[in-house]
């Protein structure tokens, strides 16, 4: 009975600050160059968010991966087309750092 109650701790990504604003920089960069990207706004208000939804440990953002995505979500719904360009920025952010249960 007690592994019925016991709680599955969520999956974090912890990635170096430097490098995850690059990564947001270089994307930006990229996205308007070939899709002319004319709501930057929502990009670093996604880049603020996360943040602000994560904490700072020696220079790495902490965030849980399910807070991460969510975010994600919410600010690239389907109005951004190609829809997959934005999942393999995520997917960029999440292998270049690393998770952690």
């Amino acid at each position: 009975m007690a592994d019925e109650n016991k709680v599955v701790p969520l999956e974090t990504l912890v990635i170096n600050k430097e490098e995850f604003e690059q990564l947001f920089l270089d994307f930006f960069v990229q996205y308007d160059r070939i899709y002319d990207f004319s709501s930057s706004l929502d990009l670093f208000e996604l880049e603020a968010e996360i943040i602000e939804n994560s904490r700072e440990e020696n220079g790495k953002i902490i965030i849980s991966v399910e807070k991460f995505n969510e975010l994600f979500s919410e600010t690239f719904t389907d109005y951004y087309q190609p829809q997959e360009v934005f999942q393999s920025f995520r997917n960029q952010i999440i292998r270049s750092g690393k998770t952690v249960n």
